[in-house]
């Protein structure tokens, strides 16, 4: 096993590719098989650790439900989205009965 301090700080550091390419460096003065195998090892570790895991991919659910979640959270939450509408939405209920008033004719 070789120590390199500089090499250790940049991967205690999270700086990952500055640590790969310090290893190279080291391994062009290893000497014996063993030494260069190792540090190849710790090489491909580094740079493994600085793969970007792949982006979540979020669906309209996903976010619709989160932000459900949230609203609930803060205690803000009404159905039919209520809570940031101007107008309000009626149920079907509701409606039927608000279109029969306006449907029925006036009595003088």
């Amino acid at each position: 096993m070789i120590y390199d301090e500089k090499a250790e700080k940049l991967e205690q550091a999270g700086l990952y590719r500055r640590a790969a390419a310090h290893w190279l460096t080291v391994l062009d003065n290893c000497r014996d098989g063993l030494s260069r195998e190792w540090v190849t090892r710790r090489r491909l570790w580094c740079l493994q650790q600085a793969e970007t895991p792949p982006p979540l991919t979020d669906t309209f659910g996903d976010v619709r439900k989160a932000a459900t979640e949230l609203q609930k959270s803060m205690g803000i939450w009404q159905p039919d989205g209520n809570a940031f509408r101007k107008i309000k939405k009626h149920s079907s209920k509701e409606q039927a009965v608000l279109r029969g008033v306006k449907s029925r004719p006036k009595t003088d």
